[in-house]
């Protein structure tokens, strides 16, 4: 039981949960949850939409500094740490966790994210395969 305040200024609580439409170009409605870390966002709508063009273009959210998310942790007047596009924030972040196995660690994620970044094109053609289709196609290719 503790007592929580919510503010919103959407009228659907929380940026995941909301869905918009294209007027008059399609009948489908998106997702706009973790969009902005998705690059090729323009592209995904468009092979989405069936267009020839990117239906929508869209601009890289954030600040002058190219900062589009923002961890504190402690006291909220603290800029924290800012997460920027290019991962020009990897620097603060090694600079943060200077030990040798961080280090490690760190170059062990991105190896990872790296990888399955690579992968995600190959996912989406997937989903134009029948089920049998694309159980095969993941066997042999993810």
């Amino acid at each position: 039981g503790k007592r929580v305040l919510v503010l919103e200024q959407h009228d659907v609580a929380g940026g995941g949960t909301h869905t918009f439409v294209i007027d008059g170009k399609t009948d489908y409605n998106f997702d706009s949850g973790l969009h902005y870390t998705v690059p090729q966002s323009g592209e995904l709508l468009q092979l989405a939409c069936g267009t020839r063009n990117k239906p929508v273009e869209f601009d890289k959210l954030g600040e002058d500094d190219d900062c589009f998310d923002k961890v504190v942790l402690g006291d909220v007047k603290d800029d924290g740490f800012r997460v920027k596009h290019n991962q020009a924030h990897l620097e603060q972040l090694r600079k943060m966790f200077p030990d040798e196995q961080d280090q490690k660690d760190l170059d062990e994620f991105l190896r990872v994210a790296t990888k399955i970044n690579s992968l995600i094109p190959l996912w989406f053609i997937s989903k134009v395969f029948p089920a049998w289709g694309r159980k095969l196609f993941k066997s042999l290719f993810l």
